[in-house]
């Protein structure tokens, strides 16, 4: 709910204020402030922790945004996504939803766990893959299910890492041939 409402949020300032989402005025913003915009671009990567919203968006948005600086994108989406594991992992915990998972549903529960124990490491590092797959629902199944978390946040670490500098370089020569 909360990432459609920030879409809607976007597509209005867009429309009421296309100014403001000129690449040419967001270049000029950046390059007179460059230690806020990054800090702001590192909030917005980790405050979309909580939400099922894309990081794919974001990653297209920095590389626009931050064209000369393809380190600081990748860097601060892998932030982002390092803290937003953390809460994918232990949320379920926190509000509950394990106990509940697993009394409502024992027997499936217990045959999830025991894969995922075993290999839910690597579901998370491929899934990473994947931009049409909403990784983040693997991530709380791995919180819920036990993946141990030192393996679950180094899948992550490094499927990020990976898929972030592919995302940002492809972006970068994309976005260079158009202009």
């Amino acid at each position: 709910m909360l990432w459609i409402i920030l879409l809607l949020g976007t597509i209005l300032t867009i429309l009421l204020f296309p100014s403001t989402t000129d690449p040419n005025t967001l270049s000029a913003h950046v390059k007179q402030h460059p230690n806020r915009s990054v800090l702001i671009f590192l909030g917005v990567c980790v405050l979309k922790a909580p939400t099922l919203f894309p990081i794919t968006p974001i990653i297209i948005a920095g590389t626009i945004i931050f064209p000369e600086d393809p380190l600081t994108i990748i860097l601060s989406t892998w932030v982002g996504s390092q803290v937003g594991s953390v809460v994918h992992y232990f949320f379920p915990h926190w509000m509950g939803i394990d106990e509940w998972t697993h009394k409502k549903y024992p027997k499936q529960f217990e045959k999830v766990h025991s894969r995922m124990e075993r290999n839910g490491h690597w579901v998370v590092f491929f899934i990473s893959f994947i931009p049409v797959i909403p990784a983040e629902l693997v991530y709380y199944t791995s919180g819920i299910t036990g993946v141990p978390f030192w393996r679950y946040q180094l899948a992550i670490g490094i499927s990020h890492a990976i898929v972030f500098t592919i995302y940002v370089l492809v972006m970068g020569e994309l976005i260079s041939l158009s202009i």
